[in-house]
């Protein structure tokens, strides 16, 4: 099962505290911080309050990468204004400015820049850049100074991965490159995690044309349109041999409320297994055992 998190760094310590008291954290789970959470705190404020295994986005903030972000930040602008229609006029008089994301044009703003960066840059409707380089954080187990440690690319130069934008077929991609990463439990793989459908046993009652049993057809076994496997009492059906030990023979289930079970299923992502209720009766005895 996965976990993502994305909290201030002292709720999400306290939340892990927490999720370990429960069991939560362990050999089944994986959890990531976001880069918000992860930041650019210390080894001493984050990586010794946490188990080992967590892993972290981190975005690049060396200084390098920000001189960067100011080239070509500038350089954008530049472009952009450059490309103005001539009738784009701004008036000072009361102060009144256009929003940022009118002054740079659309096409500037939703396609990727002409101008040579060592990624591609976009830009979102809103004049948001599109697609970022992150680093991808581990916490690892405790070293020869007893401290647990992000493997962090800007004091160890060895990262676990990163997240960065490529073209493909003339268009941007987020890719991910990961390597040596150390799992909860200590596990060199991932969890393998949950099924992602959820399972659910239902008990019904013949109520026509709500629910209704079928006999499932004599030559396939299977059952016909609008219809689902059940279970039901052998007294339910005509001519048919228990074959379950709990007394019940494999038939088939329709009606009304088995097509609406049907759609719902295939919405909502989730499995079942339809069984008639034994004493053939709805929700639970009454005080004098009706």
């Amino acid at each position: 099962m996965q976990q993502a998190l994305h909290f201030s760094k002292e709720h999400a310590i306290n939340i892990i505290e927490v999720a370990q008291e429960m069991g939560l954290v362990g050999q089944q789970y994986a959890w990531v911080l976001t880069a918000s959470t992860v930041g650019d705190l210390s080894v001493s404020t984050v990586a010794a309050s946490l188990p080992p295994g967590i892993l972290g986005l981190n975005q690049n903030r060396s200084i390098g990468k920000v001189e960067e972000a100011i080239v070509i930040s500038s350089r954008l602008v530049a472009e952009a204004v450059r490309k103005m229609p001539r009738d784009a006029t701004l008036t000072l008089k009361g102060i009144k400015l256009r929003p940022s994301s009118e002054l740079i044009p659309e096409r500037e703003r939703s396609r990727s820049s002409e101008i040579e960066t060592r990624y591609p840059v976009s830009f979102t409707e809103y004049g948001v850049v599109a697609n970022g380089e992150l680093f991808l954080v581990n916490v690892r187990p405790q070293n020869e100074v007893g401290q647990r440690t992000f493997r962090r690319p800007a004091h160890q130069g060895n990262t676990v991965g990163r997240i960065y934008p490529k073209v493909e077929n003339r268009e941007t991609v987020l890719a991910i490159e990961t390597n040596e990463i150390i799992w909860p439990g200590l596990q060199a793989t991932p969890p393998i995690g949950r099924p992602e459908k959820r399972f659910f046993r239902l008990v019904t009652k013949e109520e026509k044309p709500f629910v209704m049993f079928v006999a499932p057809d004599a030559v396939t076994g299977e059952c016909g349109h609008h219809a689902v496997p059940c279970l039901v009492k052998a007294t339910s059906t005509e001519n048919a041999n228990i074959t379950n030990e709990n007394g019940t023979v494999n038939y088939c289930c329709t009606g009304f409320c088995i097509e609406i079970l049907q759609v719902l299923a295939d919405r909502m992502n989730f499995d079942y297994v339809i069984y008639e209720v034994p004493d053939s009766q709805w929700g639970i005895p009454d005080e004098n055992g009706t």
